[in-house]
């Protein structure tokens, strides 16, 4: 695979993601609605005044439809991009299982506003719970220093030798 020209082998056998070239910033521009919309049209969208698990709401109409939202903040060492099926052809997805899944970045952003249907946004929505796994991802994948590893071995060590104590 060359993330210099796009190009995308039939041989691939994973997702590609290129990243490579400008892409425009949609910080403040970028929407969430859990529907297929070709145009955004939550524009004129208001601030309510209203706060609600510390998320400050605003309100929008969509074809008719009141939406209530909040802007969230992608997570400090993460990214969000926004990404177009890149197969060198129009087609919507591979068919065959060793064909190339590759995708090309048309915009990155930093913050965006995700919207509901008639319901307050809050803490306990499923798309808000989902920025709860970043920072136990960091703590999965942080790298683990050699005086970290024996301190935790001493303490293990001291632990079962006080349950072996106390039997």
């Amino acid at each position: 695979m060359d993330d210099q020209d796009g190009f995308c082998g039939e041989d691939a056998a994973m997702v590609t993601v290129h990243l490579s070239g400008e892409v425009p910033d949609l910080s403040s521009n970028c929407h969430y609605l859990s529907a297929l919309v070709r145009d955004c049209g939550a524009k004129n969208r208001c601030p309510l005044g209203v706060v609600v698990d510390d998320l400050r709401v605003e309100e929008a109409a969509f074809r008719g439809r009141k939406l209530l939202g909040t802007t969230l903040t992608i997570p400090h060492g993460y990214s969000g991009y926004v990404l177009e099926m890149h197969n060198g052809q129009k087609e919507k997805a591979p068919k065959n299982e060793g064909e190339s899944n590759c995708w090309k970045a048309r915009a990155t952003f930093q913050n965006f506003t995700y919207w509901n249907h008639d319901s307050l946004p809050s803490q306990d929505d499923a798309f808000v719970r989902c920025f709860h796994w970043f920072p136990v991802a960091n703590a999965l994948h942080k790298p683990v220093e050699p005086d970290e590893l024996a301190s935790a071995t001493r303490e293990s060590q001291v632990e079962g030798a006080q349950t072996s104590k106390d039997k």
